[in-house]
């Protein structure tokens, strides 16, 4: 179940917000965001050649493991999803004739079905259409499913590659599902995503939630957010799909990897209620480019965003977790190892020099002893917890004698930390060494 927490410590300059807890909405909600395709008309897909609808990131060849979320059509002519219709993780190797799409499948004839059953389309040396499906089903009303595909290049000459597909429903752990040996040719150039089918037919939308790539060459791991960037991705749609977001991102531009800008809004535009909706007319792009410290492993993808009005300096934390993770969250203020809680560190440089840390859990418990250089002022904190994600806003009282008001132009020194203790990780903001600092930047 989502639900909401809430905690919030008061200051001179806050409403008082009690302690609560609350359930809502299934595991099978509807996505606050996502990158939705509709399919007007399948096509003539028998060949390797046929105009297929995917959106791509060139690859180098080299192995990868790819995972995305991606929530069931609910409408289409003459069903839901109809026969012989697929969407999914795409991978492409142009050179040699190869093409593969993981995810559900619909190789029977019911155009609704359900169970929804998770396959693989295979165009291989140039050749004509294969669809295999059974690998794993899940009914429809959950609502959505998590794909996972790891390819695995030949080691030596003569041997296969693999690749190697999981699944996993809502709550559950991740199924290997499809274990397949590849030639050893194979050398994926293009990867992403794709919707489509071998008929005339209408279906969607098709919701992806989010694209991860852990590999060696460089590629854009995205969530398809509030705001996010179509840099490093390109598009081979053609008039088959109509393509658009649950937020448009209205032309922004990221200007610098390692800087925030915190947006001026007017005073209580931005409340402190784990709800989140009254950011949505902040238009921002969040940084989200965090690194692992933990050497040779991937981050796990997390997003910052700022505001600030005349009393208070907010930020907004998105932390997408494992499909079957349960979060910790049972430290207390005083513990000595708080860093094992899912939690979040934001550490401010002002102008002065002075240092000021911010230390909260997914359960928006403030942690203020054995941290270093943690603030002693009080300051709100809301968190909202998700299947597949936990988020938090923070509210921060300025002109209080730690942190000044800032004036449009200014820049302050910030890190992020969060602290994701299931998967042993701790991830930093911005991706540089340890002690590396990005900007908060007031417009």
């Amino acid at each position: 179940m989502g639900r909401r927490t809430l905690c919030s410590y008061v200051a001179a300059v806050f409403i008082f917000f009690s302690c609560a807890a609350a359930s809502y909405a299934a595991e099978s909600m509807e996505p606050r965001n996502g990158l939705q395709f509709e399919l007007r008309s399948g096509g003539s897909l028998w060949a390797y050649d046929g105009q297929h609808c995917y959106i791509y990131q060139n690859w180098d060849g080299s192995g990868f493991t790819i995972e995305t979320k991606v929530y069931f059509s609910t409408e289409g002519k003459p069903g839901r999803f109809p026969r012989e219709s697929w969407y999914g993780i795409y991978v492409q190797d142009t050179n040699h004739g190869y093409r593969y799409t993981f995810g559900p499948v619909n190789a029977g004839w019911n155009n609704s079905p359900d169970p929804i059953s998770v396959g693989v389309i295979k165009y291989e040396k140039r050749s004509h259409f294969q669809p295999l499906s059974g690998f794993y089903s899940i009914f429809q009303e959950k609502g959505f499913v998590f794909l996972r595909l790891q390819f695995i290049p030949a080691k030596r000459t003569g041997d296969d590659g693999r690749l190697v597909g999981w699944a996993a429903a809502p709550g559950e752990d991740w199924v290997k599902v499809w274990d397949y040996k590849v030639a050893a040719e194979f050398a994926p150039n293009l990867i992403g995503l794709s919707v489509d089918s071998y008929h005339p037919v209408s279906f969607g939308p098709v919701i992806f939630e989010y694209f991860l790539i852990d590999g060696a060459f460089p590629a854009r791991s995205s969530y398809f957010g509030e705001y996010w960037s179509l840099d490093g991705w390109e598009f081979a749609l053609g008039k088959r799909i109509k393509l658009q977001y649950k937020e448009e991102a209205g032309g922004l531009k990221r200007q610098d990897e390692n800087a925030i800008e915190s947006k001026l809004v007017d005073a209580g535009q931005v409340r402190v209620d784990g709800i989140f909706a009254d950011w949505d007319a902040i238009k921002m792009l969040p940084a989200e480019g965090f690194v692992n410290l933990e050497p040779g492993q991937r981050p796990y993808l997390t997003r910052v965003s700022s505001a600030r009005d005349q009393h208070n300096l907010y930020f907004k934390i998105n932390c997408l977790e494992e499909p079957s993770t349960d979060l910790l969250q049972g430290k207390k203020n005083g513990d000595l190892d708080w860093q094992e809680d899912d939690a979040v560190q934001i550490v401010l440089t002002a102008p002065s020099g002075k240092k000021s840390s911010y230390v909260f859990n997914s359960a928006g418990q403030r942690f203020t002893i054995f941290v270093p250089d943690a603030s002693d002022r009080e300051y709100a904190v809301a968190t909202e917890i998700q299947p597949t994600a936990w988020s938090a806003e923070v509210a921060i009282p300025l002109g209080n004698g730690e942190l000044p008001k800032p004036e449009a132009g200014d820049e302050w020194q910030i890190q992020v930390f969060r602290y994701y203790p299931n998967a042993l990780a701790t991830m930093k903001w911005p991706a540089a060494e340890t002690q590396g600092w990005g900007k908060l930047i007031f417009d």
